[in-house]
């Protein structure tokens, strides 16, 4: 059977996806509300592509045209089709006839209600009452009191909403709970299987945890009965206002093959085609826990990687020597020195991350790549009738005038797809012309292509400072996809049996928040930093903590697919690539390669003479083709192997130095450096604590509107003086270490990073396997009582508020990956776990899945980016939300960092926890000082110039909440300033002082 799945932009849509088709035996098509049109549908119908319809969640009401789409035309014209309408789908059925939905008691969101029904065919095997739970996302319902005759009323709540149960909780009432053990929900399957037994108590058995008010709210009006599902009494039309397709609800599989047994009955009984038989039954797995199953996973590395693949890795391990050199620290400084263009994606917490990496300017494959997009159409407006002849920016771009030679670079170069989505449905045959609709949707193309995407300015630089820039006219991800197509590691079988970890060189760097601009959402405002910045890593050195290792990494060309790679002499190449990749709604296309791959020497290229701003996309390209042909592949060879014994030699002598010596030279350079002015210059809030909570309460509007179930709402201190980067870094990872920590140096012009991120945004490992670490809930650890501390991660571990933030939030990382995972590899091994870090507490959650054949490492990040737990869901209208309120750009912070390697893995952090420090402009300076001067005065105003230097540093720190309709606006402030603290206590290191800096928060 195949149904049709209209999202009503949802970040919930792709789970429904995979229950669908595992419990159909067959992949559902996939369109958003406003990319199909009736007549198309109806011709699938007619044609027999389409035998079902589900109309899914979404934001919003439906009466209002922009949030339901064609949905209500469905419901209304296709009388003889099965549809279920969940959620706002739900609504759109009562609305269609007449029915009113109103406001709910409260809104409920992320948290679970018992239900009971009348026996209805729709919860067939289902039991009524106790047994029955299910997550509720809503703000309105229809009101059971203005349904008319033809919708027949048939399921309920039965009793209070309360927070999500975990099978610790049965262990914590019996007085041995714990917070460290994987935990498991309630129940994600509903059929009567063993694992269904072994499950712990339903709510009704279960102690609650802290509920908010609004439980008596709801549970004062109808007895607490309110209407969860209905069924039009002659059409094959259904309804649920809950989300079956929840980790945490109990019997939403079995409801959903309730649904297709009564669609395929219905199409037997008028005589429907044959292809609505049924497929054979399927036991669909549990979603938390172990899987039951998983799609075996492809062979890594795939034959497709391996054809052809130009790169070669020449590589040697150092046995044991991590001490010795005085750990990673050691390692970084004797090497690199903190210097210019270095990077360090460090595992401070050493006993949760085994493996850190470390590199600098490297040989002749080494790039830096900064990308800056253009300002927001606003701001653009703006710039044309007040200063059109002013463009300032981090990286320079392309001027107007060759504009038309960017987009003929674009022509030629770029896989044909559009950012949009379009339906391709033929309305004379019916059929959907789209494979990748066919398959869900294209994983290549935005998941919500609202905005068209816009074209950016690259810089590429080489090892050398030679340097050029042009116009990407459809964006960074479209060409980083080409050039991971491109720039392959062939891997050696030995090398795979040898090296226990993944990145072998390629990619490590940022991409910041406003990339989001290239997946979907809107370029509303404008970073002050580049939008990412980015190495091609060819020379690096990787650690392992565990057992003391050193490893040295070296890539270079091995002339293989010369022609392909580089197109002959313009230096453009192209490149057919595997399905998913340059793929869109409209079907496949050729991917065609150019960028910042090609190659230059070390010391002399042809390159070094030209300016060092191409005027457009064109020269960048003529440029790069003169890069490729500096270094033959013999020589490149050689300078890597060169390399590669060179260092081994450096850290072998330096190894057989005592480890007291190094440490005595370590502490001694650590203190000379950390000497500081002592006085403290406070930080100043973007947003002032009345507007931060003014915030809040926009947000809570937009909550209890239906417009969001969660809000991420943040805001930055900034402050126009820096402690030394290096010392900052230093002491932030010895006072706070963190398993996703970075240190990033991006050159003289570009930012530095201090990141003691504790949150993995998405991985890739050999074979495919995915892998998200959602942070939601964080509480204070109490230092000096164990007791009490014990008591703080008790308490936040049954947290009614908490857990609903975070199963909203694993919800929305199932979705994501559900876009580019095989079905029913999508999982939960962890949920809601507590991890204790050395300031906070925090409830983590741990989804899995396996990468579908065909779909890239870009297709994935373009799935899932920006991390869930920085929007809120649904994520395309929350971060439209968070646009209005916030109006600035969050810039590296809630973006990501880590490494894409040349050999198909990946691994990428979620920004927070971080210092971003940035050089002031003299003119910003001077602006900083007259509105500093009344606090500098007070504080001591001779701290600013002492730490200014001759270039002054400003500093931000991001800091923010997820809000949700529980969220009580002074303490979401009070959990934003502590999640800056760690970084305020480590500058007042850094300067001599014990406290943290002081913030001014008016």
């Amino acid at each position: 059977m195949r149904t049709l799945l209209i999202d009503n932009y949802d970040s919930y849509t792709y789970n429904l996806f995979q229950v669908i088709a595992e419990v159909n035996g067959e992949i559902p098509l996939v369109y958003n509300n406003d990319e199909i049109t009736l007549e198309q549908i109806q011709a699938m119908v007619h044609a027999g592509t389409v035998h079902s319809i589900v109309i899914s969640p979404g934001p919003g009401t439906p009466s209002n045209p922009q949030d339901i789409g064609v949905c209500l035309d469905v419901l209304h014209h296709l009388p003889d089709v099965p549809i279920l309408g969940i959620c706002l789908g739900h609504q759109a059925l009562a609305l269609a006839h007449g029915a009113a939905v109103v406001a709910a008691p409260e809104p409920v969101h992320g948290r679970v209600s018992r239900l009971s029904h009348s026996g209805h065919g729709l919860f067939a095997d289902i039991p009524s009452g106790h047994g029955f739970e299910v997550v509720r996302y809503h703000s309105l319902l229809v009101d059971q009191a203005t349904l008319p005759h033809c919708l027949q009323p048939v399921c309920w709540t039965d009793g209070a909403h309360v927070a999500v149960k975990l099978a610790r909780d049965a262990a914590g009432a019996a007085g041995t709970a714990g917070t460290d053990g994987p935990g498991q929900e309630a129940g994600a399957e509903g059929t009567a299987t063993e694992a269904e037994a072994e499950r712990p108590e339903s709510v009704e058995g279960a102690q609650p945890a802290a509920s908010s008010s609004g439980r008596g709210q709801e549970g004062a009006q109808l007895g607490g009965s309110l209407l969860m599902g209905l069924v039009h009494r002659s059409r094959p039309h259904y309804g649920v206002q809950f989300h079956p397709e929840s980790v945490a609800t109990k019997y939403g599989i079995a409801l959903l093959r309730n649904f297709r047994d009564l669609a395929a009955a219905h199409l037997r009984a008028r005589g429907g085609p044959a292809a609505a038989q049924l497929q054979p039954a399927r036991v669909v797995p549990d979603i938390v826990g172990p899987p039951g199953r998983l799609p075996e996973l492809p062979v890594w590395p795939s034959p497709e990687h391996q054809c052809g693949a130009p790169l070669r890795l020449a590589w040697a391990r150092l046995p044991g020597v991590l001490e010795a050199l005085g750990g990673s620290q050691g390692v970084f400084e004797r090497l690199y020195g903190w210097a210019e263009d270095t990077f360090w994606l460090d595992s401070a917490a050493a006993d949760r991350g085994r493996f850190s990496y470390m590199g600098g300017r490297g040989g002749p494959l080494w790039r830096k790549l900064t990308y800056k997009l253009p300002p927001p159409p606003q701001q653009q407006q703006q710039q044309q009738q007040h200063q059109p002849q002013s463009c300032s920016s981090p990286v320079p771009h392309s001027s107007n005038a060759n504009q038309a030679q960017a987009e003929q670079m674009h022509d030629a170069d770029s896989d044909a797809g559009s950012a949009t989505s379009s339906a391709c449905a033929s309305s004379a045959s019916g059929t959907a012309c789209s494979s990748a609709a066919a398959g869900g949707g294209s994983a290549s193309a935005p998941p919500h292509a609202t905005h068209a995407v816009p074209a950016g300015t690259l810089t590429v630089e080489s090892s050398s400072g030679a340097a050029a820039s042009g116009l990407v006219a459809d964006g960074l991800l479209s060409h980083l996809q080409r050039l991971l197509a491109r720039e392959r590691l062939r891997v050696d079988a030995d090398a795979a049996a040898a090296l226990p970890f993944n990145f072998w060189g390629g990619l490590v760097g940022y991409l910041g928040y406003e990339l989001k601009a290239e997946c979907g959402a809107a370029n509303a405002h404008a970073a002050s930093t580049p939008d990412a910045v980015l190495w091609l890593a060819d020379r690096m050195v990787a650690v392992d903590h565990q057992c003391g290792d050193v490893y040295l990494l070296a890539l270079h060309d091995s002339g293989e697919a010369q022609g392909s790679r580089r197109g002959g002499g313009d230096g453009r190449g192209e490149q057919r690539v595997g399905v998913g990749e340059g793929e869109t709604r409209g079907g496949q296309a050729a991917t065609h390669g150019a960028g910042p791959g090609a190659r230059n020497a070390c010391s002399e290229e042809p390159g070094q003479g030209m300016a060092k701003e191409s005027k457009d996309a064109c020269g960048l390209d003529a440029v790069l083709a003169d890069w490729a042909s500096a270094v033959s592949p013999a020589e490149q060879e050689a300078a890597a192997r060169a390399w590669v014994a060179d260092t081994q030699r450096q850290l072998e002598h330096a190894a057989a130095q005592t480890v007291e010596r190094r440490a005595a030279a370590a502490s001694a350079s650590t203190s000379a450096a950390a000497a500081g002015p002592g006085s403290a210059v406070p930080f100043k809030l973007e947003h002032s604590r009345a507007a931060y909570i003014n915030n809040i309460a926009a947000c809570h509007t937009a909550l209890y509107a239906g417009e969001s179930y969660e809000v991420c709402l943040t805001t930055a201190l900034a402050r126009a003086a820096a402690p030394d980067p290096a010392v900052l870094y230093s002491t932030l990872r010895r006072m706070n270490p963190a398993p996703y920590a970075a240190w990033l140096q991006c050159g003289a012009a570009g930012p530095t990073i201090c990141c003691s991120s504790p949150e993995r945004f998405l991985r890739g490992d050999r074979g495919g396997l995915l892998e998200a670490r959602p942070i939601k809930g964080t509480a204070a650890r109490v230092a000096a009582d164990a007791a009490a501390d014990a008591a703080a991660a008790e308490a936040l571990a049954r947290s009614e508020k908490e857990r609903a933030e975070n199963l909203m939030i694993v919800d929305l990382l199932r979705n994501d990956l559900g876009r580019v995972c095989e079905v029913g590899s999508v999982h939960v091994p962890g949920l809601m776990d507590i991890e204790s870090y050395a300031t906070v507490h925090q409830m983590v959650s741990t989804v899995r899945g396996v990468r579908r054949g065909g779909v890239s490492v870009i297709d994935c990040f373009r799935a899932a980016f920006p991390g869930g737990s920085m929007t809120g869901a649904p994520k395309v209208r929350t971060m439209q939300i968070i646009d209005g309120l916030e109006a600035r750009a969050r810039g590296v912070y809630s973006g990501c960092i880590g490494f894409i390697s040349l050999n198909d893995t990946f691994d990428l952090n979620i920004v927070i926890r971080t210092a971003v420090i940035e050089q002031e402009p003299p003119h910003a300076q001077r602006k900083e000082q007259q509105q500093q001067a009344p606090v500098a005065s007070a504080a001591g105003a001779g701290a600013a110039a002492g730490c200014e230097g001759p270039a002054r540093r400003r500093m931000t720190i991001g800091a923010g909440g997820a809000i949700v309709v529980q969220s009580d606006p002074v303490a979401e402030y009070e959990e934003m300033r502590l999640k800056a603290s760690a970084l305020l206590r480590a500058v007042a290191l850094c300067e001599g002082g014990s406290g943290p800096i002081p913030v001014v928060a008016e």
